[in-house]
């Protein structure tokens, strides 16, 4: 934590990082301030006290940069910690998925609906965490995995679930109501919701841009919340027409074709 007695240029202090040795240095205001700063990164071959020291000498000599009591506070996690952060994460995550095939299992009393919904939701985190990386690599925008951009990914999470029980709700529904196969039922009830889906997902969406545009530059942590927001909401949108419907069709199918499967075989194992 860096606490300066003046307000502070975010750039200024990332060019220090950069100079200092800290790779993917980030800096974030603490408490919606300019004077008090949280400054994250990797220390690369260079080990914490090289780093540390170097970042304090160019702070003292910095005219830019006016440090206040109490000095920098440094903590540095090791290799260790970071690989138990990481596997936490991991497990977190699966946990996440269990427990929302469960939900949706429980919810709609047939595991095909859960199955569907899990695969469309790891797809979409997938694709916006692959644009969101490519972006920051690329130098697009500025987007580094921040504890914003992990709140977006968690909020991509809990829109893309909604959009799809939305269409899940109506499937279900018109399946009891309706003549056709399963197929037809699907296809209607997409076309019943795509209206719904749509203008939703647009009016989110361009409230969503235009924080990110006037976020655009700036260094705002909201540049990089917005942008997986709007990533995640194209995504999100699509996957519940043209990937959690067809796999919950495909499901469907399987199930049929394993149940007469099994109902040839008791029919022949009757005849013999």
């Amino acid at each position: 934590v860096l606490n300066l007695a003046q307000d502070g240029d975010i750039s200024v202090i990332k060019g220090m990082l950069l100079e200092a040795g800290l790779r993917n240095g980030e800096v974030s205001p603490t408490e919606s301030s300019t004077r008090s700063f949280e400054i994250a990164g990797t220390t690369g071959d260079l080990n914490e006290e090289d780093v540390r020291d170097n970042l304090l000498g160019l702070i003292a000599d910095n005219t830019q940069i006016v440090a206040s009591k109490p000095f920098p506070k440094v903590r540095f996690l090791g290799p260790n910690v970071v690989a138990d952060l990481k596997g936490s994460a991991i497990k977190a995550l699966l946990m996440s998925l269990i427990c929302i095939l469960a939900y949706i299992w429980f919810r709609f009393k047939e595991l095909k609906y859960g199955v569907a919904a899990t695969v469309a939701l790891v797809h979409d985190v997938s694709i916006a965490a692959g644009v969101t990386v490519f972006c920051y690599i690329t130098g697009l925008v500025q987007v580094p995995i921040t504890l914003n951009v992990i709140a977006g990914f968690l909020t991509i999470v809990g829109y893309s679930l909604n959009d799809t029980i939305v269409v899940f709700d109506r499937i279900r529904e018109n399946h009891g109501n309706m003549k056709g196969s399963f197929q037809e039922v699907v296809n209607r009830s997409i076309n019943q919701t795509l209206t719904r889906t749509v203008l939703t997902s647009l009016t989110t969406l361009f409230v969503v841009a235009v924080i990110f545009f006037m976020n655009l530059g700036f260094e705002s942590p909201l540049e990089g919340l917005a942008f997986v927001l709007m990533i995640g909401i194209i995504v999100g949108t699509y996957s519940s027409i043209f990937i959690a419907s067809p796999i919950l069709v495909w499901v469907h199918n399987r199930e049929l074709a394993k149940s007469a499967g099994r109902e040839g075989k008791k029919a022949l194992a009757a005849s013999n």
